[in-house]
């Protein structure tokens, strides 16, 4: 994966170095155990996959591979293949849930995006990338109360000023766990549904049959994100989408910081600036939502929780219907790149099958890739 450069310290070396480091330990491994692995893999191929199944995990493989390279670095590069990952998994999605329309494909997103001039200080620019449902607005304010001048803009300005000539500048995002990120999207919409806000008529019509927080209308809601990603809503793209170039301008990051460790994350991105006396205010910013469709949602994907589902009746019916975990395991399909370039674990019931080899696949490729 690709270095960082940067003239000062910056914690996105720390990142990006723990990804190599991982693999360097791993390469020593499979060094020493070298025919045993490979002959676990060809067995594991052998015995559970075609040979056609098993140069497609190949395939797919040596795509996130080249996602992790050219998204993080947030090259041209980085859509198309995106885009040919998309199409690799899609069968396994339809086969998951009888899906027979064509996939809808990753695009570029443009959004809110905001630049800081931090009071601690003097003359350097915070960049903030955002990525939807990964703590956004909490990130926008808590960049507000540290900045002297603070601007919300769309891309295009965005990066211009980017590329303008500074003497200090740090561009940032944060990410989040794609499963429950994607369950939060859904609450978010479903809050916007109720808000009426007009965009969502086609899905709210949709829903309608169904009762609001059931397990029945996540459900119904899945099936209609499969048909177009709810018209591209950028609350459920994935995360590298937010790491493409727009018009030919690119802004690679210094630093990626994940939602489930924010606050340590935002004391490392911040303290070469301002000391150790910066610490972030998780009350900001917060989204409202409702928790009963996170309920439902985590009922139809078979998502685990330390929260008692909404409707265990409901639940039940949705799993005894549908199949347990496969809608699950499609949803890990869609967001598997984010999964592995931002190095968070699949869960348990997307840890089998050709989703396993792929990322057995993936540890070879890496490997060799690194080499």
């Amino acid at each position: 994966l690709q270095d960082v450069k940067t003239d000062d310290y910056c914690p996105a070396d720390d990142f990006f170095l723990q990804l190599q480091l991982e693999l360097q330990l791993e390469r020593q491994t499979v060094n020493l155990k070298n025919s045993t692995a490979d002959q676990s893999l060809s067995v594991s191929n052998a015995t559970s996959l075609s040979s056609s199944e098993a140069a497609l995990a190949q395939e797919i493989a040596l795509l996130l591979v080249r996602a992790g390279e050219e998204c993080l670095g947030s090259t041209e590069s980085c859509l198309p293949t995106l885009t040919d990952i998309r199409h690799k998994v899609w069968p396994q999605v339809q086969a998951l849930t009888d899906c027979t329309g064509d996939a809808f494909l990753p695009a570029s997103l443009d959004s809110e995006q905001v630049i800081g001039e931090s009071v601690c200080s003097s003359g350097t620019s915070m960049f903030y990338r955002h990525v939807w449902k990964a703590a956004g607005h909490s990130v926008f304010e808590n960049l507000e109360a540290i900045s002297s001048h603070f601007e919300q803009t769309t891309y295009t300005p965005f990066c211009e000023k980017f590329h303008e000539a500074t003497s200090k500048k740090k561009a940032f995002t944060y990410v989040r766990e794609p499963i429950s990120r994607y369950i939060s999207a859904y609450a978010e919409i479903e809050f916007r549904i109720r808000e009426g806000l007009t965009e969502y008529d086609a899905l709210a019509e949709a829903l309608s049959a169904y009762p609001a927080g059931s397990s029945e209308r996540a459900a119904e809601f899945f099936r209609q994100y499969l048909k177009d990603g709810i018209h591209q809503d950028g609350h459920l793209r994935t995360q590298m989408e937010c790491f493409t170039p727009i018009r030919g301008c690119a802004v690679p990051y210094d630093f990626i910081g994940k939602v489930e460790s924010m606050e340590e994350d935002w004391a490392h991105l911040l303290s070469p600036l301002c000391g150790s006396n910066v610490s972030f205010n998780d009350s900001l910013g917060l989204h409202p939502n409702d928790d009963q469709d996170k309920g439902a949602m985590e009922i139809v994907l078979n998502w685990k929780t330390d929260d008692p589902p909404a409707d265990h009746a409901s639940a039940m019916a949705i799993l005894l219907q549908e199949g347990e975990g496969r809608y699950l395991r499609a949803l890990c399909w869609l967001l598997l790149v984010d999964f592995v370039t931002l190095k968070y674990d699949l869960p348990a019931e997307c840890q089998q099958g050709l989703l396993n080899s792929t990322m057995m696949a993936l540890r070879h490729q890496a490997l060799n890739h690194t080499s």
